[in-house]
């Protein structure tokens, strides 16, 4: 998470559980990129907050990539336009979030201006070679405002990823932090509608979220205090800067966890990378 920092108030994001954090200087960020590949990491997530609001992003992905890791984006496409050519040829993988199938519907779940966004950053990324040749990957969280809808946003996604290595992820909304029974799916009714929206469009590679995802994923906050899931809480495993601090334990079993044996187990994506 390379900020806190965000120009949009979702109310479908999961970050609202986790506590405020200052960020430390891009030398210590770079340590943290060190770290985990010196731990064994081959895949890190640029996440936020925003990323596209890091001054320093493009440098924490070179970084990265001359560490040999696989690097993605998570991103609300707000600022790509602008920072598309220092950022991508750093990039495999750009993950953006949609949850409508036009403006009106996507507001619901996200501010004003980023449906057209991300209308743009596809197009975009249709012509992006060479500078970017990696995994575009739609990310929608299936709510109760927005089940009835993705038959249209699937219809959508078939014009905008022509041309393009494509994925469509529906999340299952997971109340982590916070609980907003406006959004709240059981996981049963999440699954029929998921699946069957998979079915009706055999030509997209769809994936569907999982029900579990205690200590599955590690998130390392800008000021290097690291995280995990536990229910609908978020647990401390210490800070990525002091060892002795380390929740051995928990980090242990996210490491299993993250090898595809361990994830198959539990019904997580093979990939790692959710």
């Amino acid at each position: 998470m390379v900020t806190r920092e965000c120009d949009m108030r979702c109310g479908i994001c999961w970050s609202f559980g986790l506590p405020p954090a200052q960020s430390v200087p891009v030398a210590q960020k770079l340590e943290m990129i060190d770290i985990v590949h010196a731990d064994g990491v081959r895949k890190v997530i640029f996440t936020g907050g925003e990323p596209l609001l890091e001054a320093a992003l493009p440098e924490l992905l070179r970084h990265a990539k001359s560490k040999g890791l696989e690097t993605w984006l998570f991103t609300n496409c707000m600022h790509m336009r602008e920072r598309q050519a220092e950022i991508l040829p750093h990039i495999d993988r750009i993950s953006i979030s949609l949850d409508g199938s036009t403006a009106r519907r996507n507001r619901k779940a996200h501010g004003k201006g980023q449906f057209e966004r991300v209308l743009d950053t596809l197009a975009m990324l249709r012509t992006a070679e060479p500078e970017f040749a990696g995994v575009v990957q739609v990310l929608t969280v299936v709510t109760r405002k927005n089940k009835r809808d993705l038959k249209r946003i699937g219809k959508l996604l078939r014009e905008q990823k022509q041309g393009l290595r494509f994925r469509w992820k529906l999340n299952f909304y997971l109340p982590i932090g916070r609980f907003n029974r406006r959004y709240q799916l059981e996981y049963r009714k999440f699954r029929q509608w998921a699946d069957r929206t998979e079915a009706r469009f055999p030509d997209i590679k769809v994936y569907v979220s999982p029900p579990v995802h205690d200590r599955a994923y590690l998130f390392i906050m800008p000021d290097g205090a690291m995280y995990t899931t536990e229910g609908a809480k978020y647990v401390c495993l210490g800070n990525i800067f002091e060892r002795s601090s380390y929740e051995v334990e928990a980090l242990h079993e996210i490491e299993v966890n993250m090898t595809k044996k361990g994830r198959l187990k539990r019904g997580l994506p093979e990939d790692g990378l959710g």
